[in-house]
């Protein structure tokens, strides 16, 4: 299309270097500071899945609005994940991910034209197919959706019996909390809980005033030994660093909870060591 109005590919690359578009996947692109919503998603996709193909795993998620990419995740081409039913010729595209896969009757529905994974199978497919990190938050994230239940999650683990990655599935589907309100926080929640010795997180804790009126959330906090653990993100965080300061200072001082503050080089960076920092935060508030 882009040739087609007179545009060669060495135009493309210069417009994304320049911030004026963004490629979302191979050969797909968009116009920088377009609106998101699921139609653009959806019309995204459509332009690399065929109309015989089914839209999986990170692809489907992402056409539910879920994002299982780590931030800045969106700077990289992202590869979608598109399969045919197997007993098909297999699929090849060029720039995405695609082969042949096994569906039972229901595994499938029509979104906008698009065959899709439903939200169920493609919680699956992530808990089985994704990093066990990221793996979790996309089942946090499917499950806060509301289109099926965590014993509906539960029931369907075993008909993976043998298959790749069900070893994961059965480990992490049973931790699934909706309350987790992002792919870090649920990231962190599980460095958490596999620390022998520390307390049980719990998702979103409530802070009460005097009046037991709920005046603020934590992120995750061990309400019984009185820690909590918050994650900033650049993007989401950078304009409200002084309203979360004031939120924190407040919980602190009149709640006596201690709280420790991830960020980005925490759960993503190089040398990332969430675990060391979620020990060492107990024995601080301990001391």
């Amino acid at each position: 299309m882009a040739r087609q109005a007179g545009i060669p590919p060495w135009a493309l690359t210069a417009m994304c270097e320049r911030h004026e578009l963004v490629r979302l996947f191979k050969s797909v692109y968009l116009v920088a500071g377009t609106p998101d919503s699921p139609d653009l998603r959806i019309s995204a996709v459509r332009l690399v899945a065929p109309p015989e193909a089914v839209v999986c795993d990170t692809t489907a998620a992402w056409v539910r609005g879920i994002d299982v990419e780590p931030p800045g995740g969106h700077l990289s081409v992202r590869p979608a994940s598109v399969f045919k039913e197997a007993g098909h010729d297999r699929m090849r595209i060029p720039g995405v991910r695609s082969g042949e896969r096994h569906f039972d009757e229901g595994d499938i529905v029509e979104i906008a034209g698009l065959r899709v994974t439903t939200a169920v199978r493609t919680a699956w497919d992530l808990g089985r197919l994704q990093p066990r990190y990221r793996a979790m938050g996309g089942l946090d994230a499917m499950l806060r959706l509301g289109e099926f239940s965590k014993d509906e999650l539960l029931a369907g683990i075993e008909r993976f019996r043998g298959q790749r990655g069900v070893v994961q599935l059965r480990d992490l589907a049973p931790r699934v909390d909706p309350r987790a309100e992002s792919l870090p926080e649920s990231m962190l929640r599980l460095h958490w809980e596999e620390q022998p010795g520390l307390g049980r997180p719990v998702p979103q804790l409530p802070v009460f005033d005097d009046g037991g009126i709920e005046r603020y959330r934590l992120d995750l906090a061990d309400p019984i030994r009185r820690v909590a653990a918050e994650y900033d993100g650049v993007a989401f965080h950078a304009h409200r660093a002084r309203e979360d300061g004031v939120r924190r200072e407040w919980i602190t001082e009149t709640r006596d909870i201690h709280i420790e503050v991830f960020t980005d080089v925490d759960l993503f960076g190089r040398d990332a060591d969430p675990a060391r920092r979620l020990r060492q935060m107990y024995a601080d508030h301990a001391r």
